[in-house]
């Protein structure tokens, strides 16, 4: 059970950090840049907070893909031992 309650932290996560990213999007759609201003600071300070954002939401699939594949593996166990210890009572 804990596993589940990971990935749906994780997939929570996830959704967190691609709403971030979408509105950081937005936020960079927005910002007016005028031709005479070269970089201006909130630019690169947004830039890297996106950078930053798609950097976590990287790690944390890459997480969750790990967490589902532990998951899977443990349901497959689950149903392999059971099927074993159903053969062994009925052996018996």
């Amino acid at each position: 059970m804990s596993l589940f309650k990971e990935r749906a932290t994780n997939a929570k996560r996830v959704i967190a950090l691609q709403n971030e990213i979408y509105s950081l999007k937005n936020q960079l759609k927005h910002k007016p840049v005028s031709a005479d201003c070269p970089e201006c600071p909130d630019c690169s300070s947004l830039e890297s907070m996106l950078q930053d954002a798609l950097l976590k939401e990287q790690n944390i699939s890459s997480e969750l893909k790990a967490v589902k594949s532990d998951l899977k593996k443990s349901r497959s166990e689950v149903t392999r031992l059971n099927k074993k210890l159903s053969a062994l009572s009925e052996d018996l």
